[in-house]
């Protein structure tokens, strides 16, 4: 006895439809923000994330004209998470800041 499926065959070529879309996005996504570099324009850098209840993670830290910051290594960045938490506890604000919801990642960006 055959298995009948429980969708009609135009049903289901909408479906991969959807599917090749949302493939074909993932990887402009990964081509723009992407897990490894694709021209000789992007380098390695880091930065430093900020959790957010609305955002999730997201690079806060911003340069003259809100650019964002990025650091060549990750040591500097780690240097810079840690200035950032003894400036605060020298303004004893210290107490108000978590350091869970701060980190490290490495981001391809295009250079300047």
């Amino acid at each position: 006895m055959a298995i009948q499926p429980s969708f009609d065959v135009p049903t289901r070529a909408k479906n991969l439809d959807v599917l090749f879309t949302v493939r074909k996005t993932r990887s402009a996504v990964e081509r723009m923000y992407g897990s490894k570099p694709r021209s000789k324009s992007m380098s390695k850098r880091f930065e430093v994330q900020t959790y957010t209840l609305c955002d999730g993670w997201i690079n806060c830290w911003t340069i003259e004209d809100d650019k964002p910051e990025y650091f060549d290594t990750e040591q500097e960045a780690e240097d810079a998470i840690c200035e950032f938490f003894a400036d605060l506890g020298r303004a004893g604000m210290a107490q108000a800041y978590d350091k869970e919801d701060y980190r490290v990642r490495e981001m391809h960006v295009r250079r300047p």
